[in-house]
């Protein structure tokens, strides 16, 4: 995230000319912080042996989407296209709830 904000094109969709905090205040900013966040809970519960019970761990996996999600939702409902809450929800979480349940059920 630092080498991003710094202005490396790290980001995917990112480019020379919208790069950096320029990027990250766009749609995505709030699922880029919502990422910090979840790797901080998710050391934190891995510190805490969270990692050696596979019902921990899944609890701990969900806390870590839900860590993304809301302010990558919050931040999402924001943008001037954002039309409702319903329209942040279609294109900013429905499209990807299949594929992390499937990863949470092969991760635990």
């Amino acid at each position: 995230m630092l080498i991003g904000t710094l202005g490396f094109d790290v980001f995917a969709g990112s480019s020379v000319e919208k790069n950096g905090l320029t990027y990250m205040m766009g749609g995505t900013g709030g699922y880029l912080l919502g990422y910090v966040l979840a790797t901080l809970a998710l050391g934190y519960f891995a510190e805490k042996g969270w990692d050696r019970s596979a019902l921990k761990m899944a609890a701990a996996m969900l806390i870590g989407n839900a860590l993304i999600y809301i302010p990558g939702l919050a931040w999402l409902n924001t943008m001037p296209y954002a039309e409702s809450v319903a329209w942040t929800v279609e294109k900013g979480l429905t499209p990807f709830l299949i594929g992390d349940v499937l990863k949470l059920a092969l991760a635990t």
